[in-house]
């Protein structure tokens, strides 16, 4: 694994956190992983996101929009694979605001003890996915299993992580029953999610500006409530696309017709 740490705090040792983190990566192939720590100001701002299901290139490891632009500011390093994952953090650069309570967005509370104890856990978190993707371990195992893991492998490391997962009451069945009958949901991507295999979507929108405007085969049938359809690029490349950034081809427009 190549490790690129950005703004490190002077507090912080660089090798500390280089060994911690190679060290929870210990039991897990990560030659085909680069990782990428930002300390930045702000306060609970914290996040992390592994982009493993694609091969990435030098011109991918910076995002010019979005929540990630900053990286942007930094760069990307001269010795880059020429092929690799990619998994990026950012961290609050305040290491003297620990112990720190955190709960995510999956219904876990955590007390951090140090800094490099949040980013272990978090680092752990995106690992969990770079090794369903990328390795093809943890079948279908999303965000709860990723949690379960990240603690499982700082315990196995000795550390004394505290936390606890909250369970989230969910209303009667009769209420929702009730609700829905008051409120019908509207599908708005039902027209996609009827398409066939092989028929052909526009690609309206296209955050990198490459596929826009172009025509794209469907892989396979969109699944039921996903909001998102497996396609096929002009490339070949398949990807899973947001049903938003779609819209059907009418019959008149399909090239060859």
């Amino acid at each position: 694994m190549r490790l690129y740490l950005y703004n490190t705090p002077d507090s912080l040792d660089k090798q500390k956190i280089t060994n911690l983190m190679h060290e929870v990566a210990k039991e897990t192939d990560t030659a085909d992983l680069v990782t990428a720590v930002y300390f930045l100001p702000g306060k609970n701002q914290v996040r992390g996101v592994a982009m493993a299901r694609h091969w990435i290139d030098a011109d991918g490891f910076c995002t010019p929009r979005g929540a990630w632009n900053f990286t942007e500011r930094f760069g990307a390093p001269d010795d880059l694979p020429e092929k690799y994952k990619l998994i990026r953090i950012r961290m609050d650069n305040q290491p003297g605001h620990y112990p720190r309570r955190e709960q995510d967005i999956y219904g876990w509370r955590f007390l951090y003890h140090s800094v490099e104890e949040h980013l272990m856990r978090l680092f752990a978190h995106e690992l969990h996915h770079f090794r369903r993707f990328h390795l093809d371990l943890h079948p279908h195992e999303g965000e709860q299993k990723a949690n379960q893991w990240s603690v499982k492998r700082l315990m196995e490391m000795g550390v004394d992580l505290q936390f606890e997962r909250v369970i989230r009451k969910k209303p009667k069945p009769s209420l929702l029953k009730r609700w829905a009958g008051q409120f019908p949901q509207i599908d708005p991507y039902s027209r996609i999610r009827s398409l066939a295999a092989g028929t052909l979507l526009k690609i309206i929108h296209d955050p990198k500006n490459r596929y826009a405007g172009h025509h794209a085969e469907i892989v396979r049938k969109a699944r039921s409530h996903s909001k998102r359809v497996v396609i096929r690029t002009p490339d070949g490349k398949e990807w899973r696309w947001p049903m938003a950034w779609l819209e059907p081809v009418p019959a008149k427009q399909i090239p060859g017709d």
